[in-house]
């Protein structure tokens, strides 16, 4: 989908609102922000602090956006940066209900209660049927890091693969398969599947704030056409430091300080790139078996010969 750059930076002034609709912008949210400058060719457009500064409001960024497609990308992406975490402040619902107005009916509902389906697969998918506590510790310590190389792997082909349709990226499956494998390692350790890790997911994902802002963005960018997804590297090597930070986590009794945390996530991270580059053939194999997959679904949807939603549970399908 072209689009010209002025609506461009306007959808992105619009997340900006809402990301900072309930407060100051973390570092992190701003490094995103850097980020999305970059790959969206906007830099000699616009510079962080005027980003962050912009006096326009919701409704002004929206009256300027005549595409209808358009405010609908707007409202995917707004939709899932406020409710990631299932509570969005009042603040962040005003700007949603702004957006809301702008579609037309019929594309506002049949829209939420996508991405209402879409947010609640993080609950439903998340552990494996065969995961369980496992007393034996060093057969813990093997499945464990046997977990953390799948998940590691599926997600470097994830994130090399082009995914079609609505408030789905390969971001997103990225995101669920790596809250999958934090709580599979939990249960392996005897901890509850809906137990409650802050300090861990704080290290791992920066928060919902962090998280959200980075999948609105990606899908935002993805939806156009522009930027690059999820590089495969980058996803492994997040992906094993993930797994390595939750095993040390619940190995610690989640008693680690978010500092010893960070310590722990950095090396993981130059182990992960150890690894990586030891099993990046086998990666490569996996993307191309996969990627055959992906592009005769993406063929059977633009021709309208399976849903939407039998898209995506296929996609998710192939990826776990």
């Amino acid at each position: 989908m072209a689009i010209a750059r002025d609506d461009l930076l306007r959808c992105l002034k619009i997340l900006v609102l809402l990301a900072k609709a309930d407060g100051p912008l973390q570092p992190r949210e701003q490094g995103i922000l850097t980020e999305a400058i970059e790959e969206l060719g906007l830099t000699e457009t616009v510079s962080l602090d005027q980003l962050l500064q912009d006096p326009l409001t919701v409704e002004s960024l929206l009256s300027q956006l005549q595409d209808t497609k358009l405010r609908e990308i707007v409202y995917q992406s707004a939709y899932t940066l406020a409710y990631l975490d299932g509570d969005c402040p009042p603040s962040k619902q005003q700007i949603i209900h702004t957006i809301e107005k702008t579609l037309p009916g019929y594309l506002f509902w049949s829209g939420q209660a996508l991405l209402t389906r879409r947010l609640q697969e993080a609950g439903r998918q998340l552990i494996s049927p065969q995961v369980e506590r496992i007393e034996d510790e060093t057969k813990r310590e093997v499945l464990v890091h046997h977990q953390i190389m799948i998940w590691s792997i599926v997600n470097a082909v994830t994130a090399s693969v082009p995914i079609l349709g609505v408030a789905i990226s390969s971001d997103w499956l990225v995101y669920l398969n790596q809250l999958h494998l934090i709580e599979d390692i939990g249960v392996m350790w005897g901890y509850p599947p809906d137990g409650e890790f802050p300090p861990l997911y704080q290290v791992a994902f920066g928060g919902f704030g962090v998280m959200g802002l980075h999948l609105a963005i990606g899908n935002l960018t993805r939806l156009v056409g522009l930027g690059q997804q999820l590089g495969t590297t980058y996803a492994f090597i997040n992906t094993w430091a993930i797994g390595e930070l939750a095993h040390a986590y619940f190995a610690h009794n989640t008693t680690v300080t978010v500092g010893q945390l960070q310590q722990i996530f950095r090396e993981s991270k130059r182990h992960g790139e150890q690894v990586y580059r030891q099993h990046r053939e086998e990666i490569m194999k996996k993307q191309q078996g996969i990627k055959v997959q992906i592009d005769a679904l993406n063929g059977e949807l633009q021709l309208g010969q399976i849903t939407e939603d039998e898209y995506h549970q296929k996609i998710i399908a192939f990826m776990s």
